[in-house]
């Protein structure tokens, strides 16, 4: 298998499972939600807080699921390939995928990833608390 071969397969491979595990948190998001409806004595504003929040959840779920179907149609690498393949000659592309396959990259890439998961989650904290403090009547 060549280096742009490899390449090809990682990317395609990232994208989808990227796409199948947004779809899989949406849908056990969903069902979370609507567990939380049923809650015996919950008060007119929290039902509705519940539903506006399944709504949400349920329309990010569709744009999920049209990302996915478009993704199937053209996959990142029918795109990228192309592209790199305009703008470097067969000898570069195949040596700057060798270095991405190196133990160096590797490590700068999982501190890169590391990195980028904790701004990320960090980012997920403040919205979930802002949300807790709108829904409790604490928001702006």
């Amino acid at each position: 298998m060549t280096n742009l071969e490899k390449y090809k397969a990682a990317l395609d491979q990232s994208y989808t499972e990227s796409v199948d595990k947004t779809l899989s948190n949406l849908r056990d998001g969903i069902k979370e939600v609507e567990s939380d409806l049923l809650a015996p004595n919950l008060a007119e504003d929290e039902v509705q807080a519940y539903e506006d929040e399944i709504e949400m959840l349920q329309s990010l779920l569709v744009a999920s699921q049209n990302h996915k179907f478009f993704l199937e149609q053209e996959m990142p690498s029918d795109y990228v390939i192309p592209k790199l393949q305009e703008k470097f000659t067969p000898e570069e592309l195949d040596t700057m995928l060798e270095l991405v396959q190196s133990e160096l990259y590797n490590n700068f890439f999982s501190v890169t990833m590391n990195l980028e998961q904790d701004y990320s989650n960090q980012l997920e904290q403040q919205v979930d608390e802002y949300m807790e403090n709108l829904y409790s009547g604490k928001g702006h």
